[in-house]
């Protein structure tokens, strides 16, 4: 949230007196002015490579615990859209970054260009696709859905053409269209 809205001024933090400043961190983020030893910067970075390393590990568990069925499919499908996001978030943010979808091999891995991440992660969210739930409630709050999926998909099409280079309109639209379709979201009405 901080990396993202106070660095494009839909957000912003005041300093008011010498607690708020934060050692310029904020300010760093409004004046784009930042630099690795950020604290958001840094701990973006720290907790969503720490997200998908925990996430491989888990793969790799349940991969050899879990006997072969349905429970196993959407358990593993749950935890790459975890995954999944990730990465979006690194590569969004940061551009190219290492691919790493192994547990046990520690050893650093070389950055790969955005457009390669993509792909990944498209085809990543496809192959899940039929592995996630279509149920919305209670049963599944905080769980990645079908329509997380989609969502992510929507997301990702509609800046495509800044991360790879080619426009993907119309693949977002159809992903919205999956969601909206659905009958299972609604916005909230405005009442006073």
């Amino acid at each position: 949230f901080f990396q993202q809205c106070y660095s494009t001024e839909e957000g912003i933090m005041a300093a008011r007196g010498g607690n708020w400043y934060d050692g310029s961190q904020n300010k760093d983020m409004h004046y784009h002015s930042w630099t690795k030893d950020n604290n958001y910067v840094s701990g973006n970075w720290g907790w969503l490579s720490t997200t998908i390393g925990v996430a491989n590990q888990t793969l790799s568990i349940l991969n050899t615990t879990e006997p072969e069925g349905a429970a196993k499919s959407t358990n593993m499908a749950e935890i790459k859209m975890v995954r999944a996001l990730a990465y979006f978030m690194l590569m969004d943010n940061y551009g190219n970054v290492p691919l790493d979808t192994a547990y046990g091999d520690f050893s650093p891995h070389p950055t790969v260009p955005r457009a390669q991440v993509f792909t990944f992660i498209e085809n990543d969210i496809k192959r899940c696709l039929p592995y996630l739930s279509t149920t919305v409630g209670v049963s599944t709050y905080g769980r990645p859905t079908l329509y997380t999926a989609q969502a992510l998909l929507a997301k990702m099409y509609l800046n495509a053409e800044y991360y790879t280079g080619t426009g993907k309109y119309n693949e977002c639209i159809a992903a919205c269209d999956n969601v909206i379709s659905s009958g299972k979201f609604a916005l909230a009405s405005m009442t006073n």
